[in-house]
């Protein structure tokens, strides 16, 4: 039988595993190494810098006199993180069943049977 940590702990380690293999949408190597496949994007540093050039040009006029706008730098993070969304949703409903688990364990061990499964069947497989 597993214990409430063991439910909590795991998908944690799961959710960090996901998003250090799966949270990029490009990942910026050297050019010789641009054109290997992976399972994301590769793009080249040359590209990037021009990408981002680009991004700058069509950007101008909001920053100040000398210094580069501080919403390119947002665009670069949010174009980067789009799969967070659902990377979390998953990890979400990994860590809700596995609450679920875990307050039926606590249930079946403090109450009676009619009691765990009436609670059960009220609050817990409740998926409104």
């Amino acid at each position: 039988m597993a214990n409430a940590s063991e439910l909590s702990y795991k998908p944690s380690l799961q959710f960090a595993e996901d998003m250090r293999l799966n949270g990029i949408q490009q990942k910026t190597v050297e050019d010789q190494f641009a054109d290997e496949e992976h399972m994301f994007q590769h793009i080249s540093r040359t590209q990037y810098i021009h990408d981002v050039q680009d991004l700058m040009k069509r950007s101008r006029g909001r920053e100040f006199p000398g210094a580069f706008d501080p919403l390119i730098v947002a665009d670069l993070f949010y174009e980067q993180a789009r799969s967070w969304e659902r990377l979390v949703e998953v990890s979400c409903k990994i860590v809700l069943e596995s609450t679920r688990v875990c307050l039926s364990l606590v249930l079946d061990y403090v109450t009676d049977t009619v009691t765990c499964t009436g609670v059960e069947n009220t609050f817990l497989n409740n998926d409104s």
